[in-house]
């Protein structure tokens, strides 16, 4: 690490010499970001050195999710007869990652008879579909299906393949509704009963977990495993980041070695795209995955009825590959003009929506609906989390098909309130077509002629939500990680051991935010404009006169007129980045506000 020579803790626990070691490590680490930790319920040097310096050996059984070891008997069989086995995944990043994860990872065991399915969002919709079922028994005599990332709310589907013969493993993390589904086996640390203690995971974190419980079957069995886990360590890193599940314990451990995975990458669309972002041998962090790789793929699933996003994983050649990548980056730039164009119909509907609705902007329990069939179904979830973030409150934003009257769409609400919109949703379950997901983030179908029973029916939800928090106890229901206030610095902080070690505190994302940090009284001795609204401040620290590399990156009209102002010295809150520009190594500050 740079500058700073970290052990690596390898003597025997409680040992003299490792209590030294975690100590020196301790020591090491800069006040202020021991203070941001101790936040996070780290409070002693063994908690600290234990959190940022994780080992592989203290991941979790993978037979203590329940089912996950009667799936993985159930596969060795279907291994040792050859059966033919189809992996099912959902159309996002999650279930996209967990196909090609356990498709990957069940030729490396030896399975032969490997078939694998992606419904199509605009086609087919979200789901485990009795007819597809149906069709791949006819087409390729199915015997066993393994899910990721969907069917846990897949009762018919389930009901008809145990009529044809196949058995269904679902794996799964979604939560389950009062009816699970009659399947052969269920793996998903959210069903009821399972006390795993890894709900936290991801569907493909889930698929990545029967996948280390059949290494272990096979390895009981006597069988050779010529899989090395951490090869499928980036597809659990895609999905970890951009489900945004909480990056704690086994998640925590599983992607800090994944970082270092991406290097060794070898599936051609896969390093084709990662090449085309400049993201090709190199260390990624969530950054580079979630604002960089993640939009490039999901703009598959979002803006073709053609193309579904696993697509990108089985090209046949590098030619091919390249070619692919360069047709998702295109469809990335169809994909935000949709976007922004969607998203301003929103705000406008929702503005007007203000101006005869009395709205409290610091409730949160509060729920708006809108449906056009001007917005793309594929942009519905992007449009649905930009209003939360500027007007809080859950946001229903759909595609409206104004010839059968069926709304698609998406919801999101704010991290931070403790509520679940599938609770939400389950109000008014008999006007929905159907609905699933997360407790921040839910997909649904319902008829347009609906939508005030079902909006009605939300409002009562979130209002008896808000009685049961209470106004004294709101600040219960807000997360640690929404609380932490920016890290005021001094310019003599500003250095390059203390800029490493906020690298090293990697990864970030739910449970533990990327911090942000404050300078008071910056003296800004010029701007630059680089593109249309991102600017560059020049300001050198007047501690040992370094120039440092300040970016502001969309800024808005507010933050143009201060910058344009003749006042220079302003408070700036900002993240401090790696700039790999060019292959330059050096560190740039991203600025996140500014105030006069």
């Amino acid at each position: 690490m740079s500058d700073v020579n970290i052990q690596n803790g390898n003597q025997v626990a409680g040992s003299s010499a490792q209590k030294t070691a975690v100590l020196d490590f301790y020591n090491q680490i800069p006040a202020k970001l021991r203070t941001y930790l101790e936040k996070f319920n780290l409070s002693t040097p063994q908690e600290m050195f234990d959190f940022l310096q994780p080992k592989l050996s203290t991941l979790e059984n993978p037979y203590k999710i329940d089912n996950c070891e009667k799936a993985s008997e159930r596969l060795w069989n279907a291994f040792v007869n050859q059966e033919t086995v189809l992996i099912y995944g959902d159309y996002d990043l999650d279930g996209t990652s967990g196909i090609i994860l356990l498709y990957e990872s069940f030729k490396a065991l030896g399975f032969k008879n490997l078939h694998y399915f992606q419904p199509s969002k605009a086609n087919d919709g979200y789901g485990l579909h009795a007819h597809v079922l149906e069709q791949l028994k006819v087409e390729k005599n199915i015997d066993v299906v393994v899910t990721v990332d969907v069917g846990i709310t897949g009762n018919s589907a389930c009901e008809k393949a145990s009529e044809l013969g196949i058995d269904v493993i679902v794996t799964d993390h979604h939560l389950a509704q009062d009816d699970l589904p009659k399947a052969y086996a269920i793996v998903n640390p959210n069903q009821p009963g399972d006390q795993s203690g890894l709900g936290y995971l991801c569907g493909c974190g889930v698929g990545f977990y029967l996948v280390r419980g059949l290494c272990k079957k096979w390895i009981e069995k006597g069988s050779p495993v010529a899989l090395d886990l951490k090869s499928i360590l980036p597809y659990f890193a895609v999905a970890t980041v951009t489900d945004m599940v909480p990056l704690v314990k086994d998640n925590r451990t599983l992607l800090k070695f994944a970082f270092e995975s991406f290097k060794n990458v070898t599936n051609f669309g896969f390093k084709a795209l990662l090449a085309e972002l400049n993201l090709d041998n190199k260390k990624l962090d969530t950054s580079d995955i979630g604002l960089q790789l993640a939009p490039k793929i999901n703009a598959i699933t979002r803006m073709s009825a053609e193309l579904k996003p696993i697509d990108l994983f089985f090209r046949t050649s590098q030619a091919d590959a390249k070619a692919f990548a360069k047709g998702i980056l295109k469809l990335n730039v169809e994909r935000k003009q949709l976007q922004e164009a969607g998203l301003q119909e929103a705000k406008t509907a929702y503005e007007d929506y203000l101006k005869t609705n009395s709205v409290d902007s610091q409730d949160h329990h509060r729920v708006f609906f809108y449906a056009s069939e001007k917005i793309h179904h594929g942009v519905t979830g992007l449009v649905a989390s930009k209003m939360v973030e500027s007007f809080g409150g859950s946001f229903f934003i759909g595609a409206h098909s104004v010839d059968t009257g069926i709304v698609v769409g998406s919801s999101r609400k704010p991290d931070h309130i403790n509520y679940s919109l599938v609770d939400l949703m389950a109000t008014s379950k008999d006007s929905w077509i159907r609905f699933g997901g997360h407790a921040n983030a839910a997909g649904f179908e319902y008829l347009k002629s609906n939508e005030a029973i079902i909006w009605n029916g939300s409002n009562e939800f979130l209002a008896a939500a808000k009685m049961e928090v209470g106004d004294a106890d709101a600040s219960r229901a807000i997360s640690p990680s929404s609380c932490v206030d920016p890290i005021e610095l001094e310019w003599f902080d500003l250095n390059t051991h203390f800029f490493t070690w906020v690298q090293f505190l990697e990864p970030y994302g739910s449970h533990f935010p990327e911090p942000v940090f404050k300078l008071s009284k910056v003296p800004v001795l010029s701007v630059k404009v680089m593109k249309e609204k991102h600017f560059k401040l020049n300001v050198v620290n007047p501690h040992n006169r370094e120039a440092l590399n300040f970016v502001l990156f969309n800024s808005t009209e507010e933050q143009r007129q201060l910058l344009n102002s003749l006042n220079r010295e302003l408070d700036i809150c900002f993240k401090i980045k790696k700039d790999t520009f060019n292959y330059n190594q050096r560190f740039q500050f991203i600025i996140e506000s500014i105030e006069a």
